[in-house]
């Protein structure tokens, strides 16, 4: 977990080099967030059908000009309920 890591890093066993702009940003990220803010918000928030691994490589994309058919999406081996921005 995060705080493993951090430790490892601390005492120089981590088997990664990481920056310091790239712990700065994490430590930002881990700070910023909220277990209790989220459950509170949760039932307020907008919710839809996500595919779950979203990316170009789990599209099929029109091969012809003119074709009526737009992207379509593929690969729902992973599709739930989420928030609609985690597809991004």
């Amino acid at each position: 977990d995060y705080d493993k890591m951090l430790k490892k890093i601390e005492d120089g066993e981590s088997p990664v080099e990481y920056s310091e702009h790239f712990l700065a940003c994490m430590k930002h990220s881990f700070d910023s967030v909220s277990w209790k803010d989220f459950q509170e918000q949760i039932h307020s928030r907008p919710w839809t059908v996500v595919q779950g691994d979203c990316h170009a490589g789990n599209a099929l994309w029109p091969s012809k000009p003119g074709m009526e058919r737009g992207v379509t999406l593929i690969d729902f081996e992973v599709v739930g309920l989420g928030s609609g921005a985690q597809e991004l």
